[in-house]
């Protein structure tokens, strides 16, 4: 078990909050529960557990929650949206 990892995704709507992801914002509210919880308990065994954040990336939630004109046409700074098999390309190449 030692030299393995654990990294789940967080999300950083868990702490701006938001009206239409109530139970979203709570299911990656628990998901950080359980690494803090994770992390703890496999210190002592040599186990790798981390979150990332990511920040704000295109999900098929986004246009079944929000009208047209709520959806941003751009939401991070590098005036692209972020894609979810980036982030799992980069956890990839990160192991």
């Amino acid at each position: 078990m030692a030299g393995c990892s654990i990294i789940n995704t967080a999300s950083v709507v868990t702490f701006e909050g938001n009206n239409n992801l109530i139970y979203y914002i709570a299911t990656k509210g628990a998901n950080i529960g359980v690494i803090r919880a994770l992390m703890r308990n496999h210190v002592t065994k040599g186990v790798s557990v981390n979150a990332i954040y990511p920040g704000k990336i295109w999900l098929p939630l986004i246009p079944s929650n929000f009208s047209a004109n709520q959806v941003p046409l751009t939401i991070n700074p590098i005036e692209r949206q972020g894609q979810s098999f980036k982030v799992a390309q980069n956890c990839h190449n990160i192991l």
